[in-house]
């Protein structure tokens, strides 16, 4: 049993017992929720990156392979292979196959609670056991989800948002002196944009024009803003309907917020920037490695019971860096 005070709302000391099974004392005139209320924690990984879908806890690497296509022309380098009837050459495909190898580590969580630790809090109504389970699922959603995004300096892990494979472009100042969306005029934004997208579009070879535009959150409410002094669209709206993916495929263009964006980009001075990711979330092009929650069995040591969940995960594979472009300072944060 544990001492805890607080300030009541006349800023007078007021105390309350409690231990782990939350057992607390209540007043007469007290009036107790006895809702749990967690912590308020979001998770949006599962949102904006597949997961591949044939790593097992047992792997401690994940790998991939790329193949370079190559292929000798006709009679001038370059030209179409032709041949006539009374040729003796011809050309030859050729082929390089490649293979990039990254770290698949282990997460692990551990749960213990003794007996009548238990008891206690079934008496109360509550499920000591069940709070914990939720707890270690919490800490692997946070851990991942961050992993998913900007990866683990610790284990030079990258996520969707640094890789290292990927260009990066700084947006241009606008009229006013500022690459900064609040300061910038709705064309201006749409610029910033479309720039971003057909970067994509071109580094691919035209083949794969990005599906999806991640933004941080402060980047969200200049998008609001009309487009034209008669305000019939906002700029959010103009670029869902006009885009190269959505006039190229016919299919729904997507903005969304993202949490670590906010200083994820290139440091200017002492102040970090915000990034714009463009992407096409699709398997084959850019994936997390990752494995659902395995658990031990459950093991008795006098009072106390034990057992852990585990499983692995690891940094974001981005099989084709030509489908991804970063656009930098279009927000800040003091570093």
């Amino acid at each position: 049993m544990r001492l805890h005070k607080f300030r009541d709302s006349k800023g007078a000391y007021t105390r309350q017992f409690y231990d782990s099974t939350g057992a607390f004392l209540v007043g007469e005139l007290e009036r107790l929720d006895p809702r749990i209320h967690e912590p308020l924690m979001e998770f949006t990984y599962h949102r904006d990156l597949p997961v591949r879908s044939d790593v097992t806890v047992g792997d401690e690497y994940t790998s991939f392979m790329w193949n370079e296509l190559g292929g000798v022309g006709g009679p001038k380098s370059g030209g179409k292979n032709w041949f006539s009837k009374g040729g003796n050459v011809i050309g030859a495909a050729q082929i390089d196959l490649k293979k990039d190898v990254n770290p698949f580590p282990l997460w692990a969580m551990g749960v213990d609670y003794d007996l009548p630790e238990l008891e206690s809090a079934q008496q109360l109504g509550r499920s000591v056991d069940q709070m914990k389970i939720d707890a270690v699922q919490a800490k692997h959603q946070m851990d991942a989800d961050e992993l998913a995004y900007v990866g683990d300096s610790d284990l030079e892990l990258t996520g969707l948002a640094n890789s290292a494979d990927v260009v990066v472009d700084m947006a241009a100042d606008g009229a006013a002196g500022s690459p900064l969306w609040a300061n910038k005029t709705p064309l201006e934004i749409l610029a910033d944009i479309n720039g971003v997208l057909e970067a994509a579009w071109k580094k691919s070879g035209l083949a794969v024009p990005p599906s999806h535009l991640l933004l941080p959150p402060d980047a969200f409410a200049p998008l609001l803003s009309p487009i034209s002094q008669a305000g019939e669209k906002s700029v959010m709206t103009y670029v869902k309907e006009n885009n190269i993916f959505s006039m190229t495929t016919m299919r729904e263009f997507k903005i969304l917020p993202v949490k670590w964006l906010d200083d994820i980009g290139t440091e200017v001075g002492d102040i970090r920037t915000g990034r714009a990711v463009a992407y096409t979330p699709k398997e084959n092009y850019v994936r997390l490695p990752i494995t659902p929650l395995l658990r031990t069995n459950v093991q008795y040591d006098l009072l106390k019971v034990k057992f852990a969940y585990y499983g692995r995960m690891g940094g974001v594979e981005v099989v084709y860096p030509q489908t991804i472009h970063y656009l930098d300072g279009i927000t800040q944060n003091a570093a």
